[in-house]
């Protein structure tokens, strides 16, 4: 397990980082523990605060050069978010992070932290699809209100369903699943692409965004996995088997021209982050388990998402099948 320090990474990827390291350290990797103990005092201290020192969530390290003051215009619509804000995909990482950090180490605070953020996310929703569901914003910044992207949603229910799960919190698993509800809602409706179908720009081209597939699906894949792991829910193991047959076997023409950094199902072509994805499906899908056999022998490492989709692969291999 080779990382960089800890202090250049990302939020999102110093998250990542965190999930391989702990889940190596669940296996009886020992030597995992003093570098997840540092992942998790790193991701404490960079806890974005509101005016009363309460947690928020994390910040993006994206910086726009039409922004000023480190602004990032999140959808490319002309508009900058300010530094602070917070987004979904590294809020729901880094509560999933902590969670696990504090059952791993034994160190409440870090539950404490993710339990705060989790509660100031329960009031970044947006209209749901459906009664049972909850969908999230992508970021706490009005300039993103009423965009309703699938994997940031999905971002933030994978980080609720950790936080209910160390803390023994039903509220916390409730809203968990209500958002990975929705999801379920979007595919069972037909859209296998990026954008929430009740995003503006889903209603300007729904043919075109509704099967829109890239990498993104494979991380809604993983962690729908994840979630019908936590929860017990067959549904849910059936959405991310669906899920992840919507990349993994990808033969539209934007699949088969774009490069790794749109859709890197192919092990063979593309040894990206996102390709360790087969790996946890692998004991449940023979494809997968021939994908992750090719990535383990071409690629250099695969770092903390592949750690996290191996192990989480493994973890997996009693499951009920779907039906």
């Amino acid at each position: 397990m080779l990382f960089r320090s800890v202090a250049s990474r990302s939020a999102n990827d110093l998250a990542w980082d965190c999930l391989g390291v702990a889940s190596a350290l669940n296996e009886g990797v020992e030597v995992a523990g003093p570098r997840l103990k540092g992942i998790a005092d790193e991701m404490a201290g960079r806890v974005v605060k509101d005016r009363q020192g309460q947690p928020k969530g994390w910040a993006a390290s994206i910086q726009d050069s039409h922004c000023p003051g480190g602004g990032y215009d999140a959808f490319n619509d002309g508009t900058c978010n300010d530094a602070s804000t917070v987004y979904a995909f590294q809020s729901g990482l880094g509560m999933a992070c902590l969670a696990i950090a504090s059952e791993a180490l034994k160190e409440p605070r870090y539950l404490d932290t993710a339990k705060q953020v989790l509660r100031y996310w329960e009031r970044q929703t947006l209209q749901p699809p459906c009664g049972e569901c909850v969908y999230f914003a992508t970021s706490d910044n009005p300039n993103d209100r009423g965009r309703y992207v699938r994997n940031m949603n999905v971002f933030v229910g994978f980080g609720a369903l950790f936080v209910g799960t160390v803390g023994r919190d039903a509220q916390a698993l409730k809203t968990g699943r209500a958002a990975l509800q929705s999801d379920v809602v979007e595919r069972r409706g037909g859209n296998r692409g990026y954008l929430g179908k009740q995003d503006p720009a889903f209603a300007k081209k729904p043919a075109q965004e509704a099967n829109r597939i890239e990498n993104h699906s494979a991380a809604v894949a993983v962690m729908a996995l994840e979630g019908a792991r936590l929860t017990g829910s067959d549904e849910l193991h059936r959405h991310a088997l669906q899920v992840w047959r919507d990349w993994a076997k990808c033969d539209d023409s934007r699949c088969i021209k774009a490069d790794c950094k749109y859709w890197a199902g192919d092990a063979n072509l593309c040894q990206a982050t996102t390709t360790a994805s087969h790996c946890a499906f692998r004991q449940l899908e023979p494809d997968a388990r021939q994908q992750c056999t090719t990535l383990l022998s071409k690629a250099d490492r695969i770092g903390g998402y592949g750690l996290y989709s191996y192990f989480l692969g493994r973890s997996v291999a009693e499951s009920r099948p779907a039906r």
